[in-house]
């Protein structure tokens, strides 16, 4: 396996996949930078482009019309596209590890 393939490797693991963009995005650091900036997630900026409230129209009013749909699509979309994705995994990993419904968050 060269060098890519093992990166390509670690991105699917690590998160949900990978595609050439983001394999290339992690060339420059190698495999052994891969897999510190995977794992020492902390040090990766996480602006995330996209407000669940805005995505879904809720506005300020989001949390007394939250509709679990819309906010799952906006994960989803957080989940593909995150810096993160180790930490996105283990959140989704958690989640349902603890089975959370979006009833007793509300609550």
């Amino acid at each position: 396996m060269n060098e890519r393939e093992k990166i390509s490797h670690l991105l699917r693991r690590f998160g949900l996949g990978a595609g050439k963009y983001e394999v290339d995005q992690y060339m420059p650091f190698g495999v052994d930078g891969t897999i510190d900036r995977l794992i020492d997630y902390d040090k990766v900026d996480e602006k995330f482009p996209v407000d669940p409230w805005e995505m879904t129209g809720y506005g300020d009013e989001g949390l007394i019309q939250f509709d679990p749909t819309k906010f799952g699509a906006w994960w989803a979309l957080r989940m593909v596209m995150t810096r993160r994705p180790l930490q996105e995994r283990l959140t989704l990993f958690w989640h349902d590890h603890f089975a959370v419904t979006s009833h007793a968050v509300l609550a």
